[in-house]
């Protein structure tokens, strides 16, 4: 009972930060030309607005789950949720690797390093990922996720791809990409090569997912 009031308290604290910062972004609130920068529903062309807006359903999703529990009302948080939360924590760490390993180096040379942190970047990019991990693998830790389920964690990813790429490839003049259809310059490396680029993001994506489903898991079994 003790964990779960824990992680519930968490996940509140979590999809407040999610909506504030999501609500912020889309808002245009303090825009200054930076590589977020896109009021309205503009803003949910980014893997990051997508990823933190899915975080901040598994976090809500979870809670309604672990109140259930608390209140005597069901015996465990349902085993979908608890993939629903893998998921969403293994989408905002990609984030927040990607901006900082990738993002960082490139448009950050544009715009500057901290720009990518900016505002409701700093939200988006790194408070709510740190949040998001520190609540799945210190208060929800669990066994009851199986090996054989932890594909299902990259799907958003997936998704996004083939959204990011149908995109792109529609919009390629005379063998370039249409300024403000690459935003996140994954073709700047070729246009021929893209399928490699997807495939790296996705293996660095499923590593994420093993890497915290085995700590969560680990920390449930000690």
């Amino acid at each position: 009972m003790y964990k779960t009031k824990r992680a519930f308290i968490g996940n509140i604290v979590l999809f407040v930060l999610e909506v504030f910062a999501t609500a912020w972004i889309m808002s245009g609130i303090s825009a200054a030309g930076g590589p977020l920068d896109g009021p309205n529903y503009e803003s949910l062309k980014y893997y990051t607005v997508d990823s933190n807006i899915l975080m901040g359903i598994a976090a809500l999703v979870a809670a309604v789950a672990q109140w259930r529990v608390m209140k005597g009302k069901a015996r465990e948080v349902p085993r979908w949720t608890l993939v629903l939360t893998l998921a969403g924590t293994v989408s905002v760490t990609l984030t927040m690797l990607i901006t900082i390993f990738f993002l960082g180096p490139t448009i950050g040379r544009v715009y500057g390093f901290f720009s990518l942190f900016a505002n409701s970047s700093l939200f988006l990019h790194l408070i709510n990922p740190v949040t998001a991990i520190f609540v799945f693998l210190r208060y929800e830790r669990s066994d009851r996720i199986p090996f054989r389920l932890t594909p299902l964690a990259i799907l958003p990813t997936v998704l996004y791809a083939v959204y990011y790429v149908a995109l792109t490839l529609q919009h390629i003049t005379n063998g370039a990409v249409e300024a403000g259809y690459d935003w996140y310059g994954f073709f700047a490396f070729g246009i021929d090569i893209w399928w490699l680029v997807v495939a790296v993001i996705l293996l660095i994506t499923y590593g994420i997912t093993l890497l915290l489903w085995r700590l969560n898991r680990s920390r449930a079994q000690s």
